[in-house]
Protein backbone atom coordinates (compact mmCIF):
# COMPACT_ATOMS: atom_id res chain seq x y z
CA UNK A 1 0.00 0.00 0.00
CA UNK A 2 1.18 3.55 -1.00
CA UNK A 3 2.12 6.58 1.47
CA UNK A 4 -1.47 8.16 0.82
CA UNK A 5 -0.87 11.67 2.47
CA UNK A 6 -3.01 13.59 -0.24
CA UNK A 7 -5.59 13.78 3.06
CA UNK A 8 -5.98 16.14 5.93
CA UNK A 9 -7.98 17.21 8.81
CA UNK A 10 -10.57 17.23 9.74
CA UNK A 11 -11.48 14.00 8.30
CA UNK A 12 -14.41 11.48 8.42
CA UNK A 13 -13.64 9.01 10.58
CA UNK A 14 -15.20 6.31 8.06
CA UNK A 15 -12.39 6.28 6.55
CA UNK A 16 -9.61 5.96 9.14
CA UNK A 17 -12.26 3.07 11.47
CA UNK A 18 -14.06 -0.04 10.65
CA UNK A 19 -16.77 1.16 12.89
CA UNK A 20 -20.47 1.97 11.04
CA UNK A 21 -23.90 3.14 12.07
CA UNK A 22 -25.43 2.33 14.65
CA UNK A 23 -22.08 2.24 16.17
CA UNK A 24 -20.05 4.97 15.09
CA UNK A 25 -20.28 7.17 17.92
CA UNK A 26 -17.63 10.20 16.26
CA UNK A 27 -18.20 12.30 13.03
CA UNK A 28 -14.75 13.75 12.52
CA UNK A 29 -11.26 13.76 13.65
CA UNK A 30 -10.20 17.46 13.75
CA UNK A 31 -6.13 17.36 14.74
CA UNK A 32 -3.96 15.76 16.01
CA UNK A 33 -1.07 17.21 17.93
CA UNK A 34 1.82 15.48 19.53
CA UNK A 35 0.42 12.89 21.46
CA UNK A 36 -2.99 14.14 21.60
CA UNK A 37 -6.07 13.70 19.43
CA UNK A 38 -9.94 16.04 18.69
CA UNK A 39 -12.90 14.49 17.58
CA UNK A 40 -16.27 15.83 17.10
CA UNK A 41 -19.56 14.76 17.13
CA UNK A 42 -23.16 16.21 16.88
CA UNK A 43 -25.76 14.08 18.81
CA UNK A 44 -28.45 13.00 16.47
CA UNK A 45 -31.88 11.80 16.73
CA UNK A 46 -31.24 8.24 15.24
CA UNK A 47 -27.99 7.35 17.27
CA UNK A 48 -27.03 4.63 19.75
CA UNK A 49 -27.26 5.35 23.49
CA UNK A 50 -29.90 8.29 22.59
CA UNK A 51 -33.33 7.53 24.74
CA UNK A 52 -36.73 8.31 24.37
CA UNK A 53 -36.10 11.88 25.68
CA UNK A 54 -33.17 12.41 23.64
CA UNK A 55 -30.01 12.20 26.49
CA UNK A 56 -27.34 10.57 26.23
CA UNK A 57 -26.83 7.13 28.21
CA UNK A 58 -23.53 7.67 29.82
CA UNK A 59 -22.07 4.36 28.81
CA UNK A 60 -21.34 5.96 25.01
CA UNK A 61 -18.98 8.32 26.45
CA UNK A 62 -16.57 5.38 27.00
CA UNK A 63 -16.91 4.39 23.48
CA UNK A 64 -16.34 8.09 22.26
CA UNK A 65 -13.07 7.93 24.01
CA UNK A 66 -12.56 4.67 22.07
CA UNK A 67 -13.26 5.80 19.01
CA UNK A 68 -11.44 8.90 19.05
CA UNK A 69 -8.13 7.23 20.21
CA UNK A 70 -8.59 4.73 16.85
CA UNK A 71 -9.45 7.51 14.80
CA UNK A 72 -6.44 8.93 15.52
CA UNK A 73 -3.96 5.86 15.06
CA UNK A 74 -6.14 5.13 12.09
CA UNK A 75 -5.25 8.08 10.66
CA UNK A 76 -1.76 8.25 11.06
CA UNK A 77 -1.32 4.35 10.32
CA UNK A 78 -3.07 5.21 6.90
CA UNK A 79 -1.31 8.13 6.39
CA UNK A 80 1.95 5.69 6.62
CA UNK A 81 0.26 3.15 3.89
CA UNK A 82 -0.58 0.84 6.46
CA UNK A 83 -4.31 -0.92 6.68
CA UNK A 84 -6.55 -0.35 8.92
CA UNK A 85 -5.97 -2.30 12.21
CA UNK A 86 -8.67 -4.15 14.67
CA UNK A 87 -8.10 -3.02 18.55
CA UNK A 88 -10.32 -4.11 21.74
CA UNK A 89 -11.31 -2.19 24.78
CA UNK A 90 -9.96 -4.33 27.56
CA UNK A 91 -10.71 -1.99 30.54
CA UNK A 92 -12.14 1.26 31.54
CA UNK A 93 -10.91 2.61 34.98
CA UNK A 94 -11.11 5.92 36.88
CA UNK A 95 -14.80 6.61 34.73
CA UNK A 96 -16.20 10.24 35.55
CA UNK A 97 -19.86 10.87 34.45
CA UNK A 98 -20.20 14.75 35.18
CA UNK A 99 -23.19 16.15 33.00
CA UNK A 100 -25.78 15.30 30.82
CA UNK A 101 -25.63 15.15 27.02
CA UNK A 102 -28.45 15.60 24.60
CA UNK A 103 -29.45 15.99 20.76
CA UNK A 104 -28.50 18.82 19.39
CA UNK A 105 -25.46 19.18 20.75
CA UNK A 106 -22.45 18.88 19.87
CA UNK A 107 -19.49 16.98 21.83
CA UNK A 108 -15.74 17.74 21.80
CA UNK A 109 -13.59 13.99 22.32
CA UNK A 110 -9.80 14.86 23.57
CA UNK A 111 -7.72 11.54 24.05
CA UNK A 112 -3.97 11.37 24.60
CA UNK A 113 -1.95 8.35 25.23
CA UNK A 114 -0.28 7.81 28.83
CA UNK A 115 1.44 4.43 28.13
CA UNK A 116 1.90 1.81 25.56
CA UNK A 117 3.54 -1.90 26.52
CA UNK A 118 3.44 -4.52 23.57
CA UNK A 119 0.54 -4.49 21.86
CA UNK A 120 -0.97 -2.39 24.87
CA UNK A 121 -2.34 0.79 25.04
CA UNK A 122 -3.31 3.16 27.97
CA UNK A 123 -5.36 6.31 26.84
CA UNK A 124 -7.20 8.84 28.74
CA UNK A 125 -10.29 10.75 27.45
CA UNK A 126 -12.06 13.62 28.05
CA UNK A 127 -15.64 15.09 26.37
CA UNK A 128 -16.99 18.52 26.58
CA UNK A 129 -19.73 20.58 25.12
CA UNK A 130 -17.89 23.93 24.99
CA UNK A 131 -16.07 24.36 27.82
CA UNK A 132 -17.97 21.97 30.17
CA UNK A 133 -16.50 19.04 31.17
CA UNK A 134 -19.23 16.06 30.65
CA UNK A 135 -17.39 13.06 31.21
CA UNK A 136 -13.78 11.46 31.51
CA UNK A 137 -12.21 8.14 31.74
CA UNK A 138 -8.86 6.35 31.38
CA UNK A 139 -9.03 2.85 29.06
CA UNK A 140 -6.64 0.31 28.25
CA UNK A 141 -6.52 -1.35 24.49
CA UNK A 142 -5.41 -3.74 23.08
CA UNK A 143 -4.45 -3.92 19.58
CA UNK A 144 -2.38 -6.95 18.16
CA UNK A 145 -0.22 -7.22 14.63
CA UNK A 146 -2.24 -10.98 14.34
CA UNK A 147 -5.55 -12.58 15.57
CA UNK A 148 -5.29 -16.50 15.53
CA UNK A 149 -1.82 -16.08 13.44
CA UNK A 150 -3.95 -13.92 10.99
CA UNK A 151 -2.61 -10.48 9.87
CA UNK A 152 -4.68 -8.03 11.85
CA UNK A 153 -6.49 -6.39 8.81
CA UNK A 154 -9.98 -5.17 9.28
CA UNK A 155 -12.67 -5.85 6.86
CA UNK A 156 -13.27 -2.43 4.62
CA UNK A 157 -9.76 -1.57 5.61
CA UNK A 158 -9.14 -0.45 1.77
CA UNK A 159 -11.16 3.11 1.72
CA UNK A 160 -10.52 5.89 -0.17
CA UNK A 161 -8.90 8.50 1.86
CA UNK A 162 -8.82 11.65 -0.05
Amino acid sequence: MENNTDFSLPLDVEKIIPHRLPMRMIDTLEKIEGETAEAIVTLAEDQIFIDTFGGLDPVAFVEMIAQTYASWRGYEGRANGEPMRDGFMVAIRKFKHLEHAKVGEQLTIKVAKSGEFESFTIAEGEVYRQDTLLAQAQISLWIPDEIDGVVNISAGSEGDLS
